[in-house]
């Protein structure tokens, strides 16, 4: 069997047979599998980032986790999410190794911009998942970015058929720490999401960090971001600038530092509706616009928002009595 792809994706392609419970071979038919092996040389992603430019995608997919294109892309998003281009993305891949390799791939890695799902003796080639998950969140991260993916199908993406080749929950557990998104597995043969998370794990002081931990946390930025810009490029698209107090007359379009933050309390609320943020009393007494010292023609605004959070995990005591 030689797989059709070049580069060390070919290697994680399954080769199997009788993965069903009940199936078997005929009478008198053995059958020897060697493992895919000896895919090298990855296509570069940088070629690809050459190519698209500032083209705003939510969701870049791909299989390659080697190094040099994980920091290609790690770079790039960095890139994309500062202030200067502000067209941010995700990276979604995935990583096949059992809990060893995989504690060491994720601890070597320390990036917001990419989630990878684990992916041992399962029976589809990491392609596939990466696709699968890719979809997911690009789906259920444009119907509600701050949802929480518990439970997730990623479909077409079959569960390992012998239960003792998946993870315990203390194993998945584990590997949250080591920035590997878990997935769990149904009776079913479903493979689902168990806990979709970036990994990032630490700050620029080398302490641990939980800030981008959850895919839902950078989806909502992603999401705030946009649409706060967009509703001011909107609304004020031709505004004049002035300090509050300024008395214009009917039909003058004139932006002010009291306006600004009436307009950005209003912002709020509607996050607020769509579930995605809380606390508005803190937001109002944190939230400041002014006009930029340096620059007159600037306005300056300094937002606090508290994300809203997921319902991950339940701690219930029970007491009886006879």
């Amino acid at each position: 069997m030689t797989a059709k792809n070049k580069g060390e994706a070919g290697n994680d392609i399954p080769l199997l047979a009788n993965i069903n419970s009940g199936e078997e071979l005929p009478d008198g038919i053995t059958l020897s599998i060697s493992a895919m092996a000896s895919g090298a040389n990855n296509p570069s992603l940088q070629d690809v980032i050459d190519v698209i430019g500032d083209q705003w995608y939510n969701i870049f997919c791909a299989a390659y986790v080697d190094t040099t294109n994980l920091t290609a892309i790690e770079n790039e998003l960095a890139s994309r999410f500062g202030p200067l281009r502000m067209i941010d993305g995700l990276y979604c891949t995935t990583k096949r190794g059992n809990l060893s390799q995989l504690a060491t791939f994720g601890n070597s890695r320390n990036s917001p911009h990419v989630s990878c799902p684990m992916s041992y003796a399962i029976p589809t080639s990491g392609f596939q998942m990466a696709a699968a998950y890719a979809a997911q969140i690009a789906k259920e991260g444009q119907l509600d970015p701050a949802r929480p993916l518990q439970t997730v199908e990623l479909v077409n993406i079959l569960a390992p058929p012998d239960v003792n080749d998946r993870f315990s929950l203390l194993e998945n557990n584990s590997l949250l720490y080591d920035g590997i998104t878990t997935l769990t597995f149904d009776n079913t043969g479903r493979t689902r999401i168990q806990r979709a998370i970036t990994m990032y794990q630490k700050n620029a002081l080398g302490a641990t960090d939980e800030a981008y931990l959850d895919v839902t946390t950078m989806l909502t930025l992603m999401y705030m971001r946009y649409d706060w810009r967009n509703y001011f490029s909107t609304r004020y698209p031709r505004a004049k600038l002035a300090d509050d107090g300024v008395q214009v007359g009917p039909g003058q379009q004139v932006m002010t530092p009291k306006l600004g933050k009436s307009e950005g309390i209003n912002i709020f609320r509607g996050w607020e509706r769509k579930g995605i943020v809380e606390n508005i009393d803190q937001f109002k007494n944190d939230l400041v616009c002014e006009r930029d010292i340096s620059d007159r023609n600037r306005l300056n605004w300094y937002a606090y928002p508290d994300l809203m959070n997921q319902l991950v995990v339940g701690a219930s005591t029970l007491f009886f009595k006879l």
